[in-house]
């Protein structure tokens, strides 16, 4: 099933617009910033208590990459099924008699799998940038780890969550409308410093992920995990229903 998308997504050229084009966007705005702030942000890197890299990645936080993985991931999910009509799909699906059920996993698994090449490509295209702009220290894999894998995990709940929202509303561009509703909603939680609201709101997992631990990790795992089990069933369950997903 999931080569059966990849045939259907490979034929849209913005998927990979976005995954070839945002990491060099972004990393490329961090380092012109960077060629003009580092000897300020040098001299508050004692002050905040932060590594050579812990300071790239909190740079470049100021272009939003953090803010924006949730709206990426529901970008990925609304390109996934726009697809089926774009290209008139449904009517093979109907035709070949393919149950909506393994339609949705498949999709699953690919839209995870765009988010993972993006995020990687993200992380790892730091690195010529802190070596451009003078960090000449190790690179620091664990912190690189921690940052991918919380991204990965607001991504992933954040995907589940978007099919959620595609089985309750009754046009696919609604999940758009209604996504970034949530992650208006999610800034304005965050500003509580309510710790439990934001543990809970994977909007809001990857915002600050260059400070997180190990521990923070496993908790966003199980939490990300749960809204995954959560929304993917439900929303198995309702699309299963219908004769056109969107």
């Amino acid at each position: 099933m999931i080569k059966s998308e990849w045939n259907k997504i490979r034929r849209c050229l913005i998927p990979f617009l976005i995954i070839m084009l945002v990491p060099i966007i972004i990393n490329g705005l961090l380092a012109f910033d960077l060629h003009f702030r580092y000897s300020y942000l040098l001299a508050q890197k004692n002050e905040i208590g932060f590594s050579y890299w812990q300071l790239i990645f909190k740079e470049q936080n100021i272009f939003m990459i953090n803010h924006l993985i949730p709206l990426f991931a529901v970008m990925y999910v609304y390109l996934n099924f726009s697809v089926e009509t774009k290209f008139n799909a449904w009517l093979n699906i109907k035709l070949f008699h393919v149950s909506n059920k393994r339609i949705l996993i498949g999709k699953f698994i690919l839209t995870v799998c765009f988010m993972l090449v993006l995020i990687f490509l993200g992380c790892i295209t730091i690195i010529p940038v802190g070596r451009y702009t003078g960090v000449t220290t190790a690179v620091e894999w664990q912190l690189f780890g921690v940052v991918f894998l919380t991204q990965m995990m607001s991504a992933v709940a954040t995907i589940a969550i978007g099919f959620l929202i595609l089985a309750v509303v009754p046009k696919i561009v609604h999940l758009i409308i209604v996504s970034c509703f949530l992650f208006l909603f999610s800034s304005i939680l965050q500003n509580t410093n309510e710790e439990a609201l934001v543990l809970l709101n994977p909007f809001s997992f990857a915002t600050f992920c260059y400070t997180q631990t190990w521990e923070d990790v496993f908790m966003h795992f199980i939490v990300a995990s749960v809204w995954v089990v959560i929304c993917l069933f439900t929303s198995i369950i309702i699309l299963s229903k219908r004769e056109e997903l969107g």
